[in-house]
């Protein structure tokens, strides 16, 4: 998911937020057609630490937002809710509200109590290989793959 705030200043909106909310709008959407088309597997990248960077204003709007939707699709259990799989890696990092990660921690007891350790561990993996700051150096000593490698 990028580029909502570019929409909201291509369509004239006054604030990013519409852009971000549009865009929740569109995420359903596409997953609707994916579930209709018979996708069995989708990966969405929402929000990066790079996103921290942005005002605080910004940074809390995306924060309401995650916590709303996160809450609406718990209540809903629709057909999109139930074919929803996910991973989510907490990392223990200053910028994180507390709100989110309890937030995030509801949510995915609450759709994929399904999933064990050995079942995440090869997606914690991929999402460590393609983070664009991950890099050799910053993965502990004697670390090989396929093993997840916890940065420092």
């Amino acid at each position: 998911m990028d580029g909502n705030r570019r929409f909201a200043r291509k369509m004239n909106y006054k604030q990013s937020r519409e852009g971000y909310f549009m865009g929740y709008d569109k995420l359903q959407e596409v997953l609707n057609i994916c579930l209709h088309l018979g996708v069995k597997v989708v990966t969405i990248y929402a929000f990066s630490i790079e996103n921290f960077k942005r005002p605080k204003e910004e940074v809390d709007t995306l924060m309401e937002l995650a916590k709303n939707k996160f809450v609406e699709l718990c209540e809903k259990r629709d057909e999109i809710t139930s074919s929803i799989k996910s991973a989510i890696k907490l990392v223990e990092n200053s910028h994180i509200q507390i709100s989110v990660i309890k937030i995030v921690i509801f949510t995915v007891n609450c759709f994929w109590p399904e999933f064990s350790l050995w079942e995440m561990l090869p997606i914690i993996l991929e999402y460590q290989l393609s983070y664009k700051s991950l890099k050799e150096k910053d993965q502990s000593p004697g670390c090989k793959l396929p093993l997840v490698c916890l940065n420092k």
